[in-house]
């Protein structure tokens, strides 16, 4: 699912201006002012096999979706837009790799399956498809260790890890489906839907230096997370990034 253009020095979380709350979401496409003509759909019968183009050897959205051993029938597509990103990576935060600023002509389409919305970003023909809502973005970095390690989790599947190793500065993917069990991902899934919004920094004891680590869970609930479910969010965040990593 990802592309990796060209591995930086330093990784980074997504930026304020990517992470979209739950309203902006169902944005219309005025509202996202492309500079070119727009697609718009709200219709529940939406095939993205034939509304998005597909290169026949790479992987289409609609496979994509059916890989999530979701019933496509329980799947609504709020919106589609024909849009114009702004950079290499479709305006979606991947550590570790460089998104080179070019106007690339692509689809905005927002999902939305078992109680949440996300979205993908893809270029025009479909041959390459970002998950682009968060689920969470994890960083630490300091200690003794010298860590600079950064993990992010977009809806429905994907995360993407960089960390440093030897004085390189290493990146890894994974599919969630490939790396949680069934019971581990189902959990991650309810707290988006339970909880909304937290924000978590803490130290690390690494020796006699401390590490800074802080995440940030992009839940889409009505329900204000207490410090015990902050410790359950950082705790899935580490383990997914442990499992990711070498």
């Amino acid at each position: 699912m990802v592309i990796v253009f060209f591995i930086m020095s330093s990784c980074s979380p997504p930026s304020a201006s990517q992470t979209l709350k739950q309203n902006d979401l169902t944005a219309s496409s005025q509202e996202i002012s492309p500079s070119f003509e727009e697609n718009n759909t709200d219709n529940e019968d939406f095939d993205p096999q034939e509304n998005l183009p597909t290169h026949p050897e790479q992987n289409s959205l609609a496979s994509q979706i059916q890989a999530l051993n979701i019933d496509p029938n329980q799947v609504r597509v709020v919106s589609t837009s024909q849009i114009e990103w702004s950079d290499t990576c479709l305006e979606v935060d991947q550590p570790g790799v460089e998104c080179f600023p070019r106007i690339t002509q692509g689809y905005w389409v927002v999902m939305e399956a078992n109680g949440l919305q996300f979205e993908y970003h893809s270029d025009l023909t479909g041959s390459d498809i970002q998950p682009a809502t968060p689920v969470l973005s994890w960083t630490r970095n300091g200690g003794e260790q010298g860590y600079c390690d950064t993990l992010i989790v977009y809806l429905p599947d994907t995360a993407y890890a960089c960390w440093c190793q030897s004085g390189e500065v290493n990146t890894a993917t994974a599919n969630l489906l490939d790396i949680l069990s069934v019971e581990e991902y189902d959990q991650l899934i309810e707290l988006m839907r339970d909880f909304n919004e937290s924000t978590v920094n803490q130290s690390s004891s690494d020796g006699s230096d401390s590490a800074v680590v802080s995440l940030t869970f992009y839940g889409q609930g009505e329900e204000f997370p207490n410090t015990d479910h902050q410790q359950t969010f950082m705790a899935i965040a580490q383990e997914i990034f442990t499992r990711i990593t070498p």
